[in-house]
């Protein structure tokens, strides 16, 4: 089966909250190289697993980015030079993934929408799929190693729960703005 589902415990904090995206990133990256793989797949569960990798790097991983940008880069902003050049980075690399990342979703739209295109497209969506692993995967151990330590040690708790109280309201913010569309 391609898709997993697990049970989740609340993160302790932003960091924690963080990792467990990367996680999920990994995951559906790893989904969406499972759909290139030449053997064969149901179309309904194709159809499905291209769904839900649509689904997360349409909706979730925006506002993990915009997290690091908007709630987290200002706020570890003047901790040195390390950490300003590691969030420079972080901005950049966000920029640069977004034309792999388009290509991984462009094929899964196919998917989704007529799954029987799949083995036609296996090739095409290997190469964006490996393209994208390319720019994530680093991307997010240099995050993992630099930003995330950084979080704990910089913040104080007050500025850390600000940070959540930020992370859940754009959260909830998205289901809203979905259960009106």
């Amino acid at each position: 089966m391609l898709l997993e589902i697990g049970r989740r415990r609340p993160p302790a904090g932003p960091a924690d909250l963080l990792v467990e995206c990367h996680g999920r990133i990994r995951h559906f990256l790893k989904v969406a190289l499972r759909l290139s793989e030449s053997e064969p797949i149901p179309l309904t569960e194709a159809q499905e697993a291209a769904r839900r990798v649509r689904r997360y790097f349409l909706e979730a991983l925006p506002l993990h980015i915009e997290d690091e940008e908007e709630l987290i880069a200002p706020l570890l902003r003047g901790s040195g030079a390390a950490i300003a050049a590691a969030l420079d980075r972080m901005a950049e690399e966000h920029h640069r993934q977004q034309g792999p990342l388009h290509g991984v979703l462009e094929v899964c739209e196919i998917v989704q929408t007529a799954p029987e295109y799949l083995s036609e497209l296996r090739d095409e969506l290997r190469r964006a799929c490996e393209a994208l692993q390319d720019e994530l995967i680093p991307h997010l151990e240099e995050e993992e190693r630099t930003i995330f330590p950084a979080l704990r040690c910089y913040l104080s708790e007050p500025e850390l729960d600000a940070v959540m109280v930020g992370m859940r309201l754009r959260r909830e913010r998205h289901l809203e703005r979905g259960s009106r569309a």
